[in-house]
């Protein structure tokens, strides 16, 4: 069941918040992981047993882990091999080299674990954080399994370690202000994802089924923007929509796209790329990494490798690792330029370029893909034709409406006019605004119109 779903909307959503709030406050928490294991239930019942047994396993190896360190035993053996077990099926169910093993353990082939890329950070973060001693193992089982399972933040986080999670469970606001605040940021991310990414996703599908050879630069140009401004909006609307719903439930996430795009580093642009993402590596890889030398040039390459496991993980695929790499040298280099002095203007085009190889080798499936698509980026075939005229005077007005709403512009107009005498206008329009963008979604989903193809089963 997905978020943008009509099920989830007017069926899983209002009856789970009218079974919330009715339930006294002191139960809210076993509420929210019946909840919860319900919706895994909802995709399969596969699926619901996976996640009870993924939890339990979890679970004891860090009681397990937490318990054998104490009594100054040997404790890197139940760490490593939940460590092992959870990367096992991470690779299991996303790597495409290991349907041989998903055909030995009779996996149905309509399963797969959503949201198993976040989980697994989640449960490896906190296995390493109590071994590490910077950490407790969480004795209460129904807390640390709605630290896995918790349904608004299942398929795409936030990413967080269990000390902040269980932060926001302790500030648990309930409440109709929550509850209509929760509904239009909920919207919000609907709106990104049923309508401004779905209709990205025609003209990068239109300019895709073009052959290399057959690409102009323009063509290409337009048909990357799409594809990097898509895959954007599709992220940061679920994104909205899980934390929308956690603001209902009266839990407040961060957001995990704080405006990445159009960023004068490319630092920022990284940083802000699923931010608890970027954060987990940082943490777990990256640090660990860099550190365990003092050469500067094998601590260069550990970056780069760093950043190149991040892109892996994201894709899961050889143009993944290149893509995260191409980052990591562009931010290595940037961390040089930036002693010499340069304009923003300067780093907004660099970044720019970054960005746009960074969604070529995302959205190739091989590495010569990749650079026949930049050899006609960079004009190889011609500079435009016919059709790339076609399809800036089809799309040109969502193009420029897509770039405007993925800048913070929008947002410090809206907090501008709010502090001015129009403040109570805008007050009372937003809900009306929430619904009827509701209405308008409700009829785009109707239709079928779906850009999940350009999503990677995280």
């Amino acid at each position: 069941m997905e978020y943008s779903s009509l099920l989830y909307i007017y069926g899983f959503l209002p009856i789970s918040l009218a079974v919330y709030y009715l339930i006294p406050k002191k139960h809210s928490e076993k509420a929210l992981l019946g909840l919860s294991m319900l919706f895994c239930g909802f995709s399969s019942l596969y699926f619901l047993i996976f996640m009870a047994v993924y939890i339990l396993l979890n679970y004891t190896m860090c009681r397990l882990t937490e318990y054998i360190k104490q009594k100054g035993s040997i404790a890197e053996i139940p760490l490593a091999s939940m460590v092992i077990i959870d990367i096992t099926a991470i690779f299991a169910f996303r790597a495409p080299y290991m349907e041989w093993f998903r055909n030995t353990v009779h996996a149905p082939e309509i399963f797969y674990p959503l949201g198993i890329s976040f989980f697994t950070l989640s449960a490896v973060g906190m296995l390493t954080d109590i071994y590490k001693g910077r950490q407790k193992a969480e004795k209460n089982l129904i807390r640390y399994a709605l630290y896995i399972v918790f349904f608004p933040r299942l398929y795409m986080g936030p990413c967080m370690q269990y000390s902040e999670f269980s932060k926001i469970l302790d500030r648990q606001k309930r409440g109709f202000a929550q509850t209509g605040t929760g509904l239009c940021i909920f919207v919000k991310g609907l709106v990104k994802k049923v309508i401004i990414a779905d209709s990205l996703y025609l003209l990068y599908s239109a300019v895709n089924k073009i052959g290399h050879e057959n690409l102009t630069a323009l063509t290409t140009l337009l048909g990357m923007t799409a594809y990097i401004l898509c895959l954007y909006f599709t992220m940061s609307g679920i994104a909205d929509m899980g934390r929308g719903t956690a603001e209902c439930f009266g839990y407040r996430f961060p957001d995990s796209f704080p405006y990445p795009l159009f960023r004068y580093r490319v630092r920022l642009f990284a940083s802000r790329w699923l931010t608890g993402v970027t954060g987990w590596f940082r943490t777990y890889i990256r640090k660990p990494l860099t550190s365990s030398s003092r050469n500067p040039y094998i601590r260069l390459v550990f970056f780069v490798l760093a950043w190149g496991m991040l892109g892996f993980w994201f894709k899961f695929s050889i143009t993944g690792f290149v893509a995260g790499m191409i980052i990591g040298l562009v931010i290595s280099a940037e961390g040089y330029i930036l002693k010499k002095g340069t304009l923003k203007i300067t780093g907004v085009f660099c970044t720019l370029i970054a960005t746009l190889l960074w969604g070529v080798f995302l959205s190739e499936d091989s590495i010569s893909d990749a650079l026949s698509m930049i050899s006609a980026l960079f004009g190889r075939y011609g500079f435009a034709d016919s059709l790339t005229f076609y399809f800036i005077r089809a799309y040109i007005l969502l193009l420029a409406i897509a770039v405007f709403f993925a800048t913070p512009a929008a947002k410090k107009l809206i907090r501008k006019a709010e502090r001015q005498k129009t403040g109570i206008v805008i007050s009372f329009i937003k809900p009306v605004l929430a619904l009827a963008f509701l209405i308008i979604c409700t009829a785009y989903i109707s239709a079928n119109q779906n850009a999940d193809t350009v999503l990677f089963r995280l």
